[in-house]
């Protein structure tokens, strides 16, 4: 999971895959060195997520892995928030779980 997340991010830190049709015009302001290494962490951060079934797991490791460059640390932590939440629930919706309410 965490390997897939990071992988999804990297492809849109690029600008998406003309191959597999996934290609958007806002990808093109994600093009910089920075912006790509926040998309990395953060689908990262959103594969910990699903396969711990933690939302705030994921934005700890996201704070883990920004804790040795700070820059950006409250984009990261919102895009960190947002992506591992909507992966997990993401991951529920494909396994036929139920979500907790409980971490939502």
């Amino acid at each position: 999971m965490v390997h897939t997340g990071a992988c999804i991010a990297s492809i849109l830190g690029q600008g998406g895959s003309k191959k597999y049709g996934l290609t958007w015009s806002w990808l093109r302001y994600f093009k910089n060195d920075r912006d790509r290494r926040d998309m990395i962490t953060c689908g990262a951060a959103a594969g910990v997520a699903a396969a711990f079934r933690s939302p705030v797991g994921g934005v700890l490791f996201a704070l883990e892995e920004a804790a040795s460059w700070y820059l950006f640390m409250l984009k990261l932590i919102y895009l960190s928030l947002s992506l591992s939440t909507l992966w997990y629930l993401l991951n529920c919706k494909l396994v036929n779980l139920k979500p907790e309410s409980s971490l939502l």
